[in-house]
């Protein structure tokens, strides 16, 4: 027996164990198929695993669950070498059974769901050494009636096996045959790779290797186009104009090609690097962003002719950051793990559509949950469990930026915890969303924590009555775990409760800043995104305007500037040094005009996190601004020291304007810059 004919014989007892599903057999001879080391790279959420009993426990297992009839069912097998002398076997079909469970936070129908799969296998000495797979998540999104993206272009269908029910293919293995089909392919792609760089539709010649009946068998998001019209139309004009750099990176892939017969396997992980530059797809903005892809792909050839392919684009990565997106086809395609939620409503059976960020609202939440049943003996347990372990933590001074679990709970967690009692966490506003920066998916939480200070922190006494600490913190949800937060606090203020005043008179008014006036500030269901837009617009444009403030040089700005984005009676929640202000006359009186008169050479520095949801948005900045004091603000002399300041700002929009917005600044961080330690001055003022 040939060797390619003897590789699908090794891998048809894991086919047939999976047809009639069990889990006894299916470990069985994936661990009898599969080499010790072997690498299974899966598509996102699934992600990439080393060995069989891994990929058994972290893949099948949980989609058996779900499907407990689960049943695998192949239409096409083929086998070859590359032409680096690589060993291939490709398996298509799809998987089935009826969907009883929830299955990657997607709700389950309770019918039968079918789900397209590609399989490709390397084999070494007959163990497969290493899988790549894709499996079509978004056809079970789409059956679930919960697939958060535009509707596709092409048809969405359950797509076929082949036409001439052939795709098991038998052997011996043909060598010529498959050589030619190989080459056919592989020159069709060579000339598609030469349109728009070279020239129009003609470079291509596509009447050479396409038949005039081809299918053209797209992924679900954006379906099957027939013919070369239809291929056209519906996916390859939209995916060329929103990446016309497609093929200037060939350096930077990898193809694994491999005939069998009239069949075609191609696979690479990536196989495709381009920038989603101009226009959009699929309902994706343009970034401007390298994204890189992983396709699949099953080509049939008829007489010479390519008559059907299965082409796969489901993966898409930014090479400029980790982890992925899930709203530029899974954000975005695929970062963001898409949770659904389900009605509760006793009258319907229907499922809403899917929010994109109820999956990292859970994380976050479960996390307070931990947090707050923490002592600081188990607290870095708890971080460890739900953030990286080189997690970037952004801590207000004197905590400092920290890098790694360990030196979090180090920095604040064990010292607040060992300090404060009953501690609770008493949120105002909570919030998701993708980051308008860098496409990243952030959770906002802003409010409170209240609790007894029983022993001394910071230099601090301890205080027997209640004491609230104001807090705005935000967390970087990437892979299902936290990779990056930033946590504000609003030190100052907890002074001003214990009677300790390190700074001279504020010009706003101090208190225990309330929540929204609305009282929906819990953003715990998925919003509108159509009002989520229009509130990013809206900040944005706000934004724009303060920084063309701060290039003209004007520090006395009329009412009516603000007010083309802001509500008369808006409420600014500034930070403890400054304080709050109530109606624009009031706030621009009470720390606008101090503020812009201040201080000299404002600098917008940009944000590292800015997004909406809902009615709500926030940023921060690290720093956000940089600014010189000419004397008055806050007390302070005149300087010649830059300082930098960092800043949070949350917002709630009412109809068209801008009503209520907190602020967090890092104000001890900035007046040390500028040579006052408000942690030696408590020091001082408690020692006198």
């Amino acid at each position: 027996m040939d060797r390619e004919s003897f590789h699908k014989k090794l891998i048809s007892p894991l086919r047939e164990a999976m047809y009639d599903f069990s889990e006894s057999e299916v470990l069985k001879h994936l661990d009898k198929l599969f080499e010790q080391e072997c690498v299974v790279r899966l598509c996102y959420p699934l992600g990439e695993i080393v060995g069989a009993e891994n990929f058994y426990t972290e893949v099948y297992k949980p989609l058996y669950a779900a499907l407990p009839d689960l049943e695998r069912r192949d239409n096409i097998v083929i086998a070859g070498p590359t032409q680096e002398g690589a060993d291939w076997v490709g398996c298509g079909g799809y998987y089935t059974g009826t969907f009883k469970e929830a299955w990657l936070d997607i709700p389950p129908t309770g019918h039968q769901v079918a789900m397209r799969f590609h399989e490709f296998y390397r084999f070494e000495e007959n163990r497969v050494t290493e899988v790549q797979a894709l499996w079509d998540i978004p056809e079970v999104m789409m059956q679930a009636e919960a697939w958060p993206m535009v509707p596709s272009l092409g048809r969405e269908w359950h797509v076929p096996g082949p036409a001439t029910q052939d795709g098991i293919v038998q052997g011996p293995y043909e060598k010529s045959a498959s050589s030619v089909s190989c080459k056919l392919i592989i020159e069709m792609l060579t000339a598609m790779k030469r349109h728009p760089s070279e020239g129009g539709p003609e470079v291509m010649g596509m009447n050479k290797f396409w038949h005039p009946k081809m299918n053209w068998y797209g992924p679900s998001g954006i379906g099957t186009g027939r013919g070369i019209e239809g291929f056209r139309k519906w996916h390859q004009i939209p995916f060329l104009a929103a990446m016309p750099d497609r093929g200037k990176f060939v350096d930077q892939i990898t193809y694994h090609f491999f005939g069998d017969g009239n069949y075609v396997g191609v696979t690479g992980w990536p196989n495709m690097i381009q920038t989603l530059s101009d226009g959009g797809w699929m309902g994706i903005a343009p970034s401007g962003k390298r994204i890189t892809m992983r396709s699949l792909d099953f080509w049939r050839i008829e007489k010479g002719l390519i008559r059907e392919t299965g082409c796969w684009l489901i993966c898409l990565m930014s090479t400029n950051r980790s982890g992925w997106m899930f709203s530029p086809v899974f954000e975005s395609l695929t970062r963001r793990v898409p949770v659904l939620i389900r009605k509760q409503d006793t009258h319907s059976n229907e499922f809403p559509e899917m929010s994109e960020y109820q999956h990292q609202k859970a994380l976050v939440l479960q996390y307070y949950e931990n947090l707050e049943a923490a002592n600081a003996e188990s607290v870095e347990e708890v971080i460890s469990k739900f953030n990286s372990t080189d997690l970037h933590w952004y801590g207000v001074y004197p905590f400092n930026e920290q890098i790694g679990v360990p030196a979090v709970a180090e920095a604040f967690w064990k010292p607040f915890l060992k300090s404060w009692s009953n501690v609770q966490r008493r949120q105002d506003i909570f919030l998701a969303g993708s980051n308008e920066i860098d496409h990243t998916d952030w959770v906002i939480s802003m409010g409170h924590f209240m609790g007894y200070l029983d022993k001394s922190w910071l230099g601090l006494p301890a205080k027997n009555r209640i004491l609230f600490l104001r807090y705005a913190e935000f967390n970087c949800i990437q892979d299902n775990i936290i990779t990056r937060s930033s946590f504000f606090c609003d030190l100052i203020g907890l002074l001003q409760q214990m009677s300790i005043n390190v700074l001279p008179l504020q010009t706003g008014s101090s208190f225990i800043c309330p929540g929204p006036r609305t009282h929906d500030g819990l953003l715990f269901e998925p919003q509108d995104p159509q009002e989520s837009a229009r509130t990013l617009e809206l900040v944005n444009r706000m934004i724009g305007g303060l920084d063309k403030l701060n290039k003209s040089g004007e520090d006395c700005p009329p009412p009516e500037s603000l007010a083309e984005t802001w509500h008369e009676d808006m409420i600014w929640y500034g930070p403890a040094g400054i304080g709050s202000s109530y109606t624009i006359r009031r706030y621009q009186e009470q720390h606008q005009y101090p503020f812009r008169k201040g201080l000299k050479d404002k600098v917008f520095n940009g944000h590292i996190c800015r997004f909406a949801e809902g009615n709500y948005a926030g940023f921060f900045g690290w720093p956000n601004l940089t600014n010189t004091p000419v004397g008055g603000f806050m007390g302070l002399p005149a300087s010649d020291v830059p300082a930098d300041m960092r800043v949070v700002d949350i917002y709630r929009r009412q109809g068209d304007k801008l009503a209520e917005n907190w602020v967090l600044i890092d104000l001890p961080w900035w007046l040390k810059q500028q040579g006052v330690d408000v942690f030696e001055r408590i020091n001082k003022i408690l020692t006198i």
